[in-house]
């Protein structure tokens, strides 16, 4: 499970390196096309001997990587959805890019005001779809690959009795799966049921969940309990809290 997480956020970084080096080059060669329409003609020194090209292509994809770990874009990649991703693709492209554009693009060459009008469409355009379309393919695939049960994430069940056991049968009965692995319940203190241990292992009590989340690898837990229990609910999240 950790192996095929590294891979895929390597995909996501790498991808997004891609986006921001190719995002440079065409928004680089269009505004000196711009200037010069015979820039193809002059592209070895109009352009690979420009030092703000290469400068460009080591510190964008730096300047971009920044920006999406700092929304925190690559700390779940598992719990993505198509949606959500174009919102935020789109809003912090268009955040990056305004700041870009009014640190280094402002004082440009250019043949009439309307050129920055292009050039900010131009750089948000590339950067955007470069950026997106590679995610949402990506992001389709692991929903689909969750959907299926071919991954998924290490859960554990909080409970013993009735609604546990219904709970776990609700979980592992969904067409569309939620991408649960439940590998065993915790009971409670002085729980009297054990209806559930049917069909799961019992890994411990309340008093080791914290040791159970860290020795199992847990990544969810599901907490199916009744009203008389919900005291233990604090003791729960705490506990989870403090591992993650």
């Amino acid at each position: 499970m950790k192996k095929n997480k590294t891979l895929l956020l390597t995909y996501y970084i790498v991808m997004d390196v891609l986006a921001a080096i190719l995002t440079w080059v065409v928004f680089f060669i269009f505004r000196k096309y711009n200037v010069d329409s015979q820039v193809f003609d002059q592209f070895s020194t109009l352009i690979l001997q420009d030092y703000k090209f290469w400068l460009g292509l080591c510190l964008g994809p730096i300047y971009w990587l920044t920006l999406h770990l700092f929304i925190g874009y690559y700390h779940n990649i598992y719990r993505k959805s198509r949606l959500k991703e174009l919102g935020q693709t789109f809003g912090i492209t268009f955040i990056g890019v305004l700041l870009f554009f009014f640190v280094f693009i402002l004082d440009d060459i250019v043949n009439s005001p309307s050129d920055y009008i292009k050039y900010f469409f131009v750089l948000f355009g590339c950067q955007f779809l470069l950026t997106y379309i590679p995610r949402a393919l990506m992001t389709t695939h692991i929903n689909r690959m969750i959907h299926n049960g071919v991954i998924g994430f290490k859960t554990l069940i909080i409970g013993s009795d009735q609604i546990a056991l219904n709970t776990y049968q609700s979980v592992v009965k969904q067409n569309i799966r939620s991408g649960n692995f439940i590998v065993g319940y915790v009971s409670l203190p002085n729980s009297e049921y054990h209806t559930i241990s049917s069909v799961l292992p019992c890994i411990g009590g309340l008093n080791d969940l914290r040791d159970i989340i860290k020795k199992e690898n847990i990544e969810e837990i599901i907490i199916a309990i009744h009203n008389g229990q919900r005291k233990y609910i604090e003791e729960i999240l705490a506990d989870r809290k403090s591992v993650v």
